[in-house]
């Protein structure tokens, strides 16, 4: 994707995904929003495809959202709220071949690091995680399998408090900061405050 960098952050249901999403954008890391998300509210609005009713049409529109998206987001340094082996992992998990559409753009768009969450050790169903533990499990084990499937190494992310989580990650990504020129100093002093917040709330 050009001289960016481009990261996913991706897991199961139950992941502590959006809190690790949220404080990567408070450090003024771009984010590219989550596009099935996106669909889901978009059409239950306004009327559209949705997974429970029309599965394939429902993945097409994501793909479509996730091409618009990618376009109207950029950044040196961008983390993605999930990515196109997020879909394929749907596709399986609702035992459907993915569309050739599909394979061929995740083959064409390529991510610099895929950093998978490991699960928490609680499950709750929401409105946003309708899956049960068990679902919730297989899916998390055919994401990592779809990426691995795809050619890409993956980082497991412990699941500790996210500050740590957060540190994780840059650590991951320090070299990458370094050779496009980036204020990592200001991205330590943002950590700081996010340790510090979390240990105030004890």
């Amino acid at each position: 994707m050009g001289a960016s960098r481009n990261y996913v952050i991706t897991g199961g249901p139950c992941t502590g995904k959006t809190a690790v999403i949220n404080a990567l954008r408070r450090d003024g890391f771009v984010i590219v929003p989550e596009a099935a998300r996106l669909v889901k509210w978009r059409n239950k609005r306004l009327g559209g495809p949705l997974p429970e009713n029309n599965f394939e049409a429902f993945e097409d529109d994501v793909m479509q959202m996730q091409e618009k998206i990618d376009i109207l987001r950029p950044g040196v340094v961008r983390f993605h709220d999930r990515a196109y082996c997020d879909d394929i992992a749907y596709y399986d998990f609702n035992r459907r071949p993915p569309s050739p559409f599909l394979m061929s753009i995740a083959k064409y768009y390529r991510f610099d690091k895929i950093f998978l969450l490991s699960q928490l050790g609680f499950y709750k169903q929401d409105k946003y995680r309708p899956e049960t533990k068990e679902e919730a499990d297989l899916l998390h084990r055919l994401t990592r399998e779809a990426y691995i499937s795809q050619g890409y190494e993956i980082i497991e992310i412990p699941a500790v408090e996210v500050w740590e989580r957060i540190r994780i990650i840059k650590d991951y990504i320090h070299d990458d900061l370094d050779m496009l020129g980036l204020a990592w100093g200001v991205c330590e002093s943002n950590l700081k405050r996010l340790k510090n917040r979390h240990e105030g709330a004890r």
